[in-house]
């Protein structure tokens, strides 16, 4: 049987770890799309700013709510107006498939920062694409894992309870589903 395991470039985690993305964004590039949620512009904005300032220049923009390609293209759009090297995505799943979505449309470096335990986003070469409605319409296989995955355990920490509890229940059937695929593979 052969296994075979894709990881990120570079994994940070830690209580604090947000406040170094500016130094870790600067090992990808110098101009920067930051792709966040809600939450994150009425939680996190100001210490994004201050973990950006002096190391590379982010435009903050708020995801609209839909990993869809019209969202897709918009933020590829300003993204390419900017001239930006690296797309970040803060937040939970569907800002962060959108933001590899926008990385991948661009070729450029990909960063992301989950504020939930309740996402398989972060460290997967996949965005899942939704209409603008919501419902599902296909997935985006991606030819790489990010380039970094930042995660902030005071941030993650601090995320409702549910989120935290669905989270759980998302790693405990992902590692029978991975079982449960390896066995049929094996049986194959």
């Amino acid at each position: 049987m052969i296994t075979t395991a894709i990881f990120p470039a570079r994994y940070v985690q830690g209580n604090g770890a947000l406040d170094s993305l500016g130094e870790d964004l600067a090992r990808l590039g110098k101009t920067v799309l930051a792709v966040t949620d809600s939450f994150v512009l009425k939680t996190l904005k100001g210490r994004l700013v201050e973990a950006a300032a002096g190391r590379v220049e982010m435009n903050i923009q708020e995801f609209r709510g839909e990993c869809s390609d019209e969202e897709i293209e918009r933020l590829t759009g300003l993204a390419r107006a900017m001239g930006a090297d690296t797309v970040v995505g803060i937040g939970g799943g569907k800002a962060l498939d959108t933001a590899k979505a926008v990385a991948h449309a661009l070729d450029a470096r990909t960063a992301i920062v989950p504020t939930l335990a309740s996402t398989d986003a972060p460290c997967s070469a996949l965005s899942v694409i939704y209409t603008p409605e919501g419902a599902f319409k296909r997935y985006l296989v991606l030819p790489r894992n990010p380039d970094l995955v930042l995660v902030d355990t005071g941030v993650v920490a601090s995320a409702p309870v549910r989120f935290l509890v669905s989270g759980m229940g998302d790693a405990l059937s992902t590692g029978s589903r991975r079982r449960t695929a390896a066995s049929s593979a094996a049986a194959t």
